[in-house]
């Protein structure tokens, strides 16, 4: 391990809360008396090419969906023949009418399936993939070719599930049971608004290295910030990762931490430059590792917009892992800095 640095295992690790609101997800953490505003929003996690050449890998299944609005039984099948359904993109809900003239609103099971393609370079060694979905109402029962990969109970939280074992090089069925019937064990219990079904927000496939950040905890982007202390002259931090090592071989796992402006230049107040680590893991292993650091100078969030400050100021902090000089992974968080 990397000398006065903290790894911690799986079962030791932080219980992370994912809250989402209507089109960000904000992360509830141990703050003390300051508070970070960190918006962990998952369209800050960079895709391929947008900061250079990333090696994570993110589509978004929007196109080519079918649609019932019924419960159906074997609709999980890759046989299924649906060719009768409805042929929607999602995101998309089917009480966009129903909900806004009456209360007795549909309210109960819905399927959506559609059918993804991947080459035998795609589903290769070294890599694992994900499906994503960023919310689905009420209840979510997901099968990849006919086998469940997991069931996600909640109508406004995003969820992640590893279906490597369960895609294949050539067509693939994905299909999703959603249900938006009112459940005693999920809120909202009551309230004056529509609980609308359907898959209501994007989902991506995500592909990844063996060697990676951990797309699991709760669909976070696997980087929690902490903000633990700030002044006019320095806001004090500290970065931790959920890292996971898919290989059976101990990985010196090399992590660069690049925090940047507004406008994309790395940032030549922070104290201790261009920051890379390195943490010992061993195989098969899924945890945490933290890194304290600190910007001088800092520039706050500021919400409100003032004649100094007309505009909240975000930085944005990249995080890279290495095997070797080898990129595994990166990902890309907003950081902003407040103090009450």
């Amino acid at each position: 391990m990397s000398s006065g640095e903290d790894v911690r295992g799986e079962e030791s690790g932080w219980g992370w809360v994912d809250r989402h609101l209507s089109l960000a997800a904000n992360r509830v953490m141990r703050l003390g008396i300051w508070v970070v505003v960190v918006g962990f929003l998952w369209a800050s996690v960079v895709r391929a090419g947008e900061v250079g050449d990333s090696p994570r890998r993110d589509v978004v299944l929007g196109e080519g969906w079918r649609f019932v609005r019924a419960d159906v039984a074997g609709a999980e099948a890759i046989d299924f023949d649906d060719s009768g359904w409805e042929r929607v993109r999602v995101p998309h809900t089917w009480n966009a009418e129903d909900a806004q003239s009456r209360a007795d609103y549909y309210r109960g099971p819905g399927w959506y399936r559609t059918r993804v393609v991947l080459g035998a370079d795609e589903v290769g060694a070294g890599k694992r993939r994900y499906l994503r979905f960023e919310a689905v109402s009420v209840v979510a029962d997901v099968f990849v070719n006919g086998r469940k990969i997991g069931q996600h109970r909640g109508a406004f939280t995003a969820f992640c599930f590893d279906a490597t074992d369960a895609l294949k090089a050539g067509e693939n069925i994905i299909a999703v049971r959603a249900d938006n019937t009112k459940f005693p064990d999920i809120a909202p219990i009551s309230g004056d608004f529509a609980i609308f079904g359907g898959i209501y927000r994007d989902v991506h496939l995500l592909t990844l290295n063996e060697r990676c950040i951990d797309p699991l905890d709760d669909a976070s982007p696997g980087v929690t910030i902490v903000q633990e202390q700030v002044t006019p002259e320095s806001a004090v931090l500290r970065t931790t990762l959920r890292l996971r090592n898919g290989l059976s071989k101990p990985w010196d796992a090399k992590v660069r931490f690049t925090v940047r402006d507004p406008d994309g230049k790395a940032v030549p107040q922070l104290t201790i430059g261009l920051m890379t680590n390195t943490w010992a893991l061993q195989g098969n292993w899924v945890g945490e590792v933290t890194r304290p650091y600190a910007i001088t100078n800092p520039k706050l969030w500021n919400g409100r917009p003032t004649t100094s400050s007309p505009a909240p100021y975000l930085y944005s902090v990249t995080v890279e892992t290495f095997d070797g000089d080898t990129m595994t992974d990166r990902v890309t968080v907003p950081l902003g800095l407040r103090t009450i």
